[in-house]
């Protein structure tokens, strides 16, 4: 949802990018807390 929303205010490569890397840093933030 966040990454999508940066995508498409930033454009398209640059967005994307952003997108990947915020929904990693989530993924690992959710991880954390469930281990």
């Amino acid at each position: 949802m966040f990454g999508m929303g940066y995508g498409g205010m930033g454009g398209a490569g640059r967005g994307v990018g952003v997108g990947i890397i915020v929904i990693a840093v989530l993924i690992l933030i959710a991880l954390g807390v469930i281990l």
